[in-house]
């Protein structure tokens, strides 16, 4: 059985290289891109992976020009419905944000969608741009505060959320989420960066980085950026949980799941009313009920 286990990773493993070196190849206008956003060279660099929902990337480019001084947010647009895209693509285009629909997708996978435009963004344009750090976000993770993204990467190879994977011969695997993580591009420039999962060793998505970057690096949790759990009651009575992260990042989860995007939508128009009404003591549109962990927590 374990000599089966071994033989079907390495045949999924196989697999899934196959599928990314195939949607690598496919065009969608990169080096255009690149040409027309010389700009962008050495400078901080954030990519938002965008997924059938124009309202959060409004409300994402309107909180990062509000709250964050040091890097440049572009867009990716991996949707799959033509409508939500071309609304994303205007938004993108009347704030000036730098914007590129990326070749169709056709997995079904979630996390492999995801992984592969990832991959994408950052073999096909982002190493060819040279940042000095850069970095993807997910498109629901708000930055509803100032931020400083040199300050909190400093010289570290990966800054983020850090999560724990399985058991291995060398110690415990562990992986920097998919939604929040950042590089420094000196550091890892040479290093051939994975965004495939790892589900043998419990390593989400960009998890494969584990084999070839974290593993051989010494970082303690206080490296790392905080994460913590803030439980709400909205204004239907219903107890929701959102992640905070740095004490500044939001991140409402689950927006580009099928069927849940307008629940989501009415959960972050009460945040945001909520943020606004801050300092009128009347408001009681959103009231904070719990923390899951310590503040401290990561």
């Amino acid at each position: 059985k374990y000599k089966l286990d071994i033989l079907a990773r390495k045949l999924r493993n196989f697999r899934n290289k196959f599928l990314m070196m195939n949607y690598l190849s496919k065009e969608c206008g990169a080096n255009d891109f690149i040409l027309k956003h010389q700009s962008l060279r050495n400078n901080i660099l954030v990519s938002v992976i965008s997924f059938n929902n124009p309202w959060v990337i409004k409300l994402m480019i309107d909180q990062w020009s509000k709250n964050i001084g040091d890097g440049i947010l572009l867009v990716f647009d991996n949707s799959n419905d033509i409508p939500s895209s071309t609304e994303i693509r205007n938004i993108c285009l009347d704030k000036n944000v730098p914007y590129l629909k990326l070749p169709e997708n056709k997995t079904t996978h979630v996390n492999r969608s995801h992984a592969q435009a990832m991959q994408y963004v950052y073999t096909n344009i982002i190493s060819k741009l040279t940042p000095s750090i850069f970095g993807f976000v997910d498109h629901d993770c708000i930055p509803f505060n100032t931020y400083s993204i040199s300050k909190h990467v400093g010289q570290k190879n990966v800054y983020g959320v850090r999560f724990e994977g399985a058991m291995t011969r060398s110690g415990r695997a562990w992986y920097v989420w998919a939604g929040f993580i950042f590089f420094n591009y000196q550091a890892v420039q040479s290093v051939a960066l994975n965004f495939l999962y790892d589900f043998s060793l419990d390593l989400d998505t960009a998890g494969m980085n584990y084999h070839v970057l974290y593993k051989k690096m010494t970082m303690g949790v206080e490296d790392f950026a905080t994460n913590a759990m803030k439980g709400f009651t909205v204004s239907d009575g219903e107890a929701v949980e959102l992640q905070i992260i740095d004490d500044c990042w939001w991140h409402i989860g689950g927006i580009g799941y099928n069927g849940n995007h307008i629940k989501k939508q009415k959960l972050i128009e009460e945040v945001c009313c909520s943020i606004d009404l801050l300092s009128d003591k009347s408001s009681t549109r959103l009231e904070p009920v719990s923390f899951c962990g310590s503040e401290g927590s990561r």
